[in-house]
C-alpha cells in the first residue's frame, strides 16, 4: 500500500514506547543532538519492533540530517552515561535505548571542575551549522563526554561499577584521566586538529616557493651588476623590497625560453645573468650615453630599474639596444664583454 505524505497514518507504521520512557526523556534535559540521535535510535529500533538494531554512524547521520562526527560523539557521550547500550555489530554497532531511566546518569556529575573552555563549543551550533536555535527551543548545554568525576563509576576495565547487570561499555584509560575527547568500540574514529597525522599538516604548510628547489644568489646578482655596469648607480641598501624583486626576476627568467635564461640550476642562473648584465652595459640608453631631454642629466638604469617585470621584459626584447652594435666598446665592462657579440643567442640584438 503506497504512503500518504498528506496525512500521515498509523496504518503506515508507528513507534510504540512507554510513556514514562518517553516523560523520561522528556525531561532529562538532553541536548538537542542527544535528543536527535535518541529519536533515531527509537526509529531504527522501536519502529521495527525492535530492542537494539546494528547501525552505523552515517546511518544516523543521514536521518538526522547531522554530521557523522557529531553522531560519533554523542553516540559515545550517551554509551559512558548508560542512556543507551552500545556494543560491535556487524555493520556498526547494535545500539539500543536503556529502559530503566533510573541507570542513567545526569549530564552533571560530568561537570565536576571543568572551566566552560573545557567544555564542547559547538552547544549552541543547531544541526545545519547555523549559531542559535531558531526554532526558539530550550535545550541544555553540550556538555564533555566524560570528566574526571564520572571515573569512579566504572571500575579498572571500565565496566559499570554501579550497574554490573548493563551491558558494559570500554572506555579507554585515557578518558579516566579527563580527556575531552570519546572514543567507544565500534564506533568510527574522528580525527580533531589535534590529531591530525603530523605529516599532513607539514604538507599543507610546506612552501612552494621557487627558492626550494632553485636558491636565488641576490648577493651574486647584485655584485655582477656593479662589475658589469659599473657607471650604473650603485646598490647601497639591499633590503627586502629588493631582495624579493630580484628573487621574482630570478624565478621567471628560469622559465624563459629566451636566450639567455631558461636554466635549471643555480650555475646555469648566474652565467645567465652575467650575461644579461654584459648585454645591458651595451646599451647606450641604460648606461647614460644618450643626452637627458631639456638638459637634464643621462638617464642611467639602477638595479630596480633593471628587476622591475615591464622593464626586464623589455632590455630582453632589445628595446634599449637601438644604435649600438653587438661589438661596439662603450665602458671598460662593455670592452669586457666584447666577446659576447659573437653568442648566437644575441644575433639580433642591435
Amino acid at each position: 500500500m503506497a504512503l500518504n505524505q498528506n496525512s500521515p497514518q498509523v496504518e503506515d507504521g508507528y513507534i510504540r514506547i512507554a510513556n514514562s520512557l518517553l516523560e523520561a526523556i522528556i525531561s532529562f534535559g538532553f541536548t538537542q543532538r542527544e535528543l536527535l540521535v535518541l529519536m533515531a535510535i527509537m526509529r531504527k529500533t522501536y519502529g521495527f519492533n525492535k530492542k537494539a538494531d546494528d547501525m552505523s554512524a552515517s546511518q544516523i547521520a543521514t536521518l538526522c540530517n547531522m554530521a557523522r562526527s557529531h553522531v560519533t560523539t554523542t553516540l559515545g557521550s550517551l554509551a559512558s552515561r548508560n542512556i543507551i547500550t552500545k556494543k560491535t555489530g556487524r555493520f556498526g554497532s547494535v545500539i539500543g535505548i536503556q529502559k530503566d531511566h533510573r541507570k542513567w546518569i545526569n549530564q552533571d556529575l560530568f561537570k565536576g571542575n571543568l572551566s566552560g573552555t573545557e567544555l564542547v563549543q559547538g552547544a549552541t551550533d543547531s544541526v545545519q551549522g547555523i549559531d542559535g536555535d531558531e526554532s526558539g527551543r530550550n535545550f541544555a548545554p553540550e556538555t564533555p563526554p566524560f570528566a574526571p568525576e564520572a571515573a569512579s563509576l566504572l571500575n579498572s576495565d571500565g565496566t559499570d561499577s554501579v550497574h554490573p547487570d548493563t551491558e558494559s561499555v570500554h572506555v579507554p584509560e585515557k578518558y579516566l584521566t579527563g580527556t575531552d575527547s570519546v572514543q567507544v568500540d565500534g564506533t568510527d574514529s574522528v580525527h580533531t586538529k589535534d590529531t591530525i597525522p603530523k605529516d599532513t599538516k607539514q604538507k599543507t604548510s610546506s612552501s612552494s616557493s621557487g627558492d626550494d628547489t632553485l636558491p636565488c644568489p641576490v648577493g651574486s646578482l647584485v655584485d655582477f651588476y656593479h662589475k658589469l655596469m659599473p657607471e650604473n648607480p650603485r646598490c647601497m641598501v639591499l633590503d627586502d623590497s629588493r631582495k624579493n624583486a630580484i628573487r621574482a626576476r630570478w624565478r621567471a627568467a628560469a622559465k624563459l625560453s629566451v636566450a639567455p635564461f631558461g636554466y635549471q640550476t643555480r650555475e646555469e642562473g648566474m652565467e645567465a645573468w652575467k650575461t644579461f648584465f654584459a648585454y645591458c652595459a651595451k646599451s647606450a640608453f641604460l648606461t647614460g650615453r644618450v643626452p637627458g631631454r631639456e638638459g637634464k642629466k643621462p638617464f642611467r638604469a639602477d638595479i630596480d630599474f633593471l628587476f622591475a617585470p615591464t622593464k626586464f621584459r623589455s632590455a630582453v626584447e632589445g628595446k634599449y639596444h637601438d644604435g649600438i652594435t653587438p661589438g661596439q666598446p662603450g665602458t671598460s665592462a662593455q670592452a669586457g664583454a666584447a666577446g659576447r657579440s659573437s653568442d648566437p643567442r644575441f644575433a639580433g640584438a642591435k
